[in-house]
């Protein structure tokens, strides 16, 4: 992605408007710029209250640079997805349309030898336990807290470079059913009571699915409907 300069909200509304952020399928040489691109053009069209001039450069460790006004902001994007799942989905998109991944056989936690990941990507029919009561609630936010402390682990390490703001962008890609995103919010507020007690973490984490930006900071959550300018 380009460096974005903006000098006000309506200059940064025709530039976002006018970069492609199509992401190809995982069977199609989909990549992690293609991923990081979407997520902080959307992040950028939705977050509220973002100060101008404003710059965006896209970097490593972290991902993104951010310049809003006279603050400096360091974005680390990251997709939570199991990785046996993309793997299942990129095999699923190459078989026949009538094949059909049960979403219920890929938890956050379970890892499947190749072999089982080739068969249920094969199969045309539902055969997984499914979901019961809350468990996808308490799901998403064990999986959110784990990313989050995977990518907290990077951020502590000397060669990420820190700023006076960190954020971490995370998208939701998990398998799941329909949520109540009050309920597992709730739970992965509690699970990150402690998070910001430590020294060196991020200061914000988002959460964004298609719909929506979740923000999470100490004692604070705030959530946002996507404006999607695509």
């Amino acid at each position: 992605m380009n460096k974005i300069h903006a000098h006000d909200n309506s200059d940064l509304v025709e530039m976002l408007s006018a970069i492609d952020i199509s992401v190809p399928l995982r069977s199609e040489r989909r990549t992690t710029k293609h991923c990081e691109q979407w997520s902080i053009c959307r992040w950028l069209s939705t977050i509220p209250n973002l100060e101008f001039p404003l710059t965006v450069a896209h970097q490593d460790k972290p991902d993104f640079y951010l310049k809003a006004g006279r603050s400096e902001y360091g974005i680390e994007c990251t997709e939570a997805i199991p990785q046996d799942y993309a793997h299942a989905t990129a095999i699923s998109e190459k078989n026949s349309d009538e094949t059909v991944i049960d979403m219920s056989l890929f938890e956050w936690a379970q890892k499947k030898i190749p072999k089982d990941i080739y068969e249920i990507a094969s199969r045309t029919k539902l055969t997984g336990p499914g979901w019961e009561g809350d468990n996808p609630e308490y799901e998403w936010a064990f999986a959110m807290s784990e990313v989050t402390k995977t990518k907290t682990s990077l951020l502590q390490k000397q060669d990420f470079k820190k700023y006076s703001n960190n954020y971490l962008l995370i998208y939701d890609n998990l398998p799941r059913p329909s949520i109540d995103f009050n309920k597992a919010c709730s739970l992965l507020m509690t699970k990150m009571e402690n998070y910001w007690n430590v020294d060196l973490v991020f200061n914000t984490i988002f959460v964004q699915t298609d719909d929506l930006l979740m923000k999470f900071g100490f004692c604070k959550f705030e959530e946002f409907n996507t404006i999607n300018l695509w």
